[in-house]
């Protein structure tokens, strides 16, 4: 009887220590030269974009942050399905230089990057963890509609800006008869994020709506 309750108590450990690393996507921490490069060829092969955590394991705002908002079951799963992750410590030389980098000045610090490094965005800071979450799925949505872009592009032989022009106004006829919103700004901005790269495509977009806009008033 002995046996079965310490083989009872044994199998609860193993199934909740299962549970709980499996609740949590591993984060690589002491980001080096080899492990980011070896996070993006991974993220190229697996089509995934990248976040990368920069943070310091004595910084009481990090250890919040990590609990409260990355360690959540929608964050978890999220990143699960659709991201690749990076933990880059600004006590190691790599973590100070990423965070040096790209303009970190307080800690934590979240960025996106598409696996092909072309495309970057800087994560808004909040404890709301639906903050954190619609970025994501903005960002999946931006590297898609790159990819579309891009797929355009080149089937097509024309340049990127025409590219670019060519995808907006597919995407400004299909939310001007879906959504009919007077602030096609705010709509765009899922699809960009105000990203430099989607300069064409903000303005192509904007301009498009305006024109339906105005001839559906006709």
């Amino acid at each position: 009887m002995k046996h079965l309750i310490k083989l009872f108590y044994l199998t609860t450990f193993i199934v909740a220590f299962a549970m709980l690393m499996h609740a949590e996507v591993p984060l690589v921490d002491d980001l080096g030269p080899d492990t980011f490069g070896k996070t993006f060829v991974d993220a190229t092969k697996e089509n995934k974009p990248v976040m990368v955590l920069v943070h310091s394991n004595t910084c009481y705002s990090s250890r919040i942050y990590m609990r409260k908002v990355v360690n959540t079951p929608n964050i978890q799963k999220q990143l699960s399905s659709g991201f690749l992750c990076v933990k880059a410590d600004v006590a190691t030389r790599e973590g100070k230089q990423f965070a040096r980098r790209n303009g970190v000045f307080a800690l934590p610090a979240i960025f996106f990057i598409s696996s092909d490094k072309s495309i970057k965005y800087k994560g808004k800071l909040s404890l709301d963890s639906n903050i954190l979450q619609n970025e994501m799925k903005s960002f999946t949505k931006c590297v898609n509609i790159k990819e579309q872009i891009e797929l355009y592009k080149s089937t097509n032989n024309v340049s990127l800006k025409q590219a670019q022009i060519a995808i907006a106004n597919y995407y400004s006829k299909h939310d001007q008869n879906k959504s009919h919103s007077d602030n096609p700004k705010l709509e765009v901005e899922t699809y960009t994020m105000g990203l430099e790269w989607f300069a064409d495509f903000e303005k192509a977009y904007m301009q498009s709506r305006a024109e339906l806009t105005k001839n559906n008033k006709k």
